[in-house]
């Protein structure tokens, strides 16, 4: 019995040591960001918006569809036909 307590503490032990690890390179990252000036000011991130609609067809011609319009990740137009 007193080995598997031996076993759990050194174990315990070991995963706080990696989550302080952990904590400490996360912190670095954010101070890195920081003096890169990330977070800094009011950024605007286009999101998806909805278009025009289309009429509806086939089965659920009662709900309108819309076209999904956007960008991606490197800030190209993206442009999804829904309906059609």
């Amino acid at each position: 019995m007193l080995a598997v307590v031996l076993i759990q503490t050194v174990v315990i032990l070991v995963l706080g040591v990696l989550v302080a690890g952990l904590l400490r390179s996360h912190a670095e990252i954010l101070r890195a960001l920081h003096r890169l000036g990330a977070g800094e000011g009011d950024v605007a991130v286009a999101g998806p918006r909805s278009l025009a609609p289309r009429p509806a067809t086939g089965a659920s011609a009662g709900e309108a569809a819309f076209d999904v319009g956007g960008t991606d990740p490197w800030g190209s137009a993206v442009h999804v036909g829904v309906a059609g």
